[in-house]
């Protein structure tokens, strides 16, 4: 039985399953069930996982571990590891995404496309987004700013955001 239970915070588990979590987890633990919570993200998302889903992995809190496929990289800037991002991918049961704010579901139709800072992804259904950075000016040499990153994403898809 990997039945959840979502209450004040915490995520309930059945004990002496494997789950796929963050480190540190779980919070607590007794002979029969397992407990899950994250004091920096307080706010828990349960996504229940029909067909193949991107989470990243930072906010995943629990999920049964035989729904992962694999792990990825989900590079913003092309062919660099530096804002790399890392994402698992499930497929089957479900997942309780631990965030910092409130999670808004966002669903692209055919040919839509919807701009996404990279620190505001928690998961997403569909093609794989593609990076945007901003060309670095001459300018940017002697006076240096932070580049803008972002994600886009062109549907259909579907994606989950937090605040950021």
């Amino acid at each position: 039985m990997d039945a959840e239970e979502i209450e004040s915070g915490f995520v309930r588990v059945a004990a002496g399953q494997q789950w796929l979590s963050g480190a540190g987890q779980p919070a607590a633990e007794d002979g029969e069930w397992a407990y899950f919570s994250s004091s920096a993200r307080p706010f828990l998302t349960r996504l229940d996982l029909g067909a193949r889903m991107c989470v990243v992995a930072e906010k995943l809190l629990v999920a049964p571990k035989r729904s992962k496929v694999r792990g990825r990289l989900l590079r913003i800037v092309p062919f660099s590891f530096r804002n790399a991002i890392r994402t698992y991918e499930l497929e089957g049961g479900w997942a309780v995404m631990a965030t910092a704010s409130r999670v808004r579901r966002i669903c692209l139709a055919e040919g839509g496309t919807l701009t996404v800072a990279p620190t505001a992804l928690v998961a997403y259904l569909g093609r794989r987004p593609t990076g945007f950075c901003p060309r670095l000016r001459l300018r940017d040499l002697f006076l240096p700013r932070v580049p803008r990153l972002r994600l886009h994403f062109h549907g259909p898809a579907t994606v989950w955001v937090e605040g950021a």
